[in-house]
């Protein structure tokens, strides 16, 4: 099975549609970037998200649910290794976990930057 079913799914729906991230993320009020996650398998819209992604592409949003749920499945796994992160990371996903969405948004941002620019010097 693809790791990224429901990113596929989504970037299929939107590119038969004929639609750019950008309008899709206006339409379900998101920036880009968190729709490009979305896509990429690196975050998974919450179920309210999912359920306009539905009704945008007219699909049942079971449709969209199921592939989620499989990618909730991998979160939880995720969830259970918290308790094998450092102090400080620890400490990272428990403030991450109190910023609004923008917030969250920001610091995924961020941290991408921060890793990429990590990459290129090494």
């Amino acid at each position: 099975m693809n790791d990224n079913k429901l990113g596929i799914y989504l970037q299929t729906l939107r590119k038969q549609k004929g639609y750019t991230q950008e309008f899709v993320a206006q339409k379900i009020g998101v920036i880009r970037q968190t729709y490009s996650h979305y896509e990429t398998g690196r975050m998974c819209p919450p179920i309210a998200k999912l359920c306009q992604l539905a009704d945008l592409y007219a699909i049942p949003a079971g449709d969209l649910l199921e592939a989620a749920g499989e990618v909730q499945k991998k979160g939880q796994e995720m969830e259970e290794e918290l308790y094998q992160l450092s102090k400080n990371e620890q400490e990272l996903v428990l403030l991450y976990r109190l910023l609004d969405e923008r917030g969250q948004e920001d610091t995924i941002a961020l941290v991408n930057m921060l890793a990429k620019k990590g990459r290129n010097k090494r």
